[in-house]
């Protein structure tokens, strides 16, 4: 978002090759993607009127903006939970439930189409949609964690990518 905010072009580039290594482990997962995401949602903060300027920053501030959204889905899903296991807490159910339906629907179609899209199709294939629920949840807890991390006004530290010996 820096480049846009100074006037250069960002454009997409199909013949570049990058190589990432990808974590082995949940908790590499979680400490490389808490990075990811801190660094987006400040990123978002920063320029907020660059992505709200138009066209042009709108594709940096919808990536920019993902956390954000995963950390508010997951706190309304936990309201949702809360007003219904208890029925006298009832301030936030309607809504709380509208945006925890919208979550479970969204990622049952999300889910079918990756696993139809697999090739070759096959009925086993469904059976990775409830991973697809436990990978939501966990990456929307750690969205959560960097938010947190960001509201309490936590020092930026770097948190190397835990490795395997």
């Amino acid at each position: 978002m820096d480049l846009l905010a100074r006037g250069y072009r960002v454009k997409y580039a199909n013949d570049v090759v990058s190589w990432q290594e990808a974590p082995t482990s949940l908790r590499s997962l979680a400490v490389q993607r808490n990075r990811w995401y801190r660094g987006y949602m400040e990123a978002f903060a920063r320029h907020l009127r660059l992505a709200l300027a138009g066209r042009r920053g709108l594709d940096a501030a919808i990536l920019s903006a993902g956390p954000y959204l995963m950390a508010l889905s997951l706190l309304a899903v936990a309201a949702w939970l809360a007003s219904t296991a208890l029925p006298h807490v009832n301030h936030f159910s309607t809504p709380a439930a509208l945006v925890a339906a919208l979550n479970a629907v969204s990622l049952f179609s999300v889910s079918v189409a990756l696993a139809l899209s697999e090739r070759p199709v096959s009925a086993k294939n469904l059976a990775w949609v409830p991973v697809i629920y436990a990978y939501w949840f966990t990456l929307s807890a750690v969205a959560l964690h960097a938010l947190a991390e960001i509201i309490l006004r936590r020092p930026r530290v770097w948190r190397r990518t835990p490795k395997p010996i």
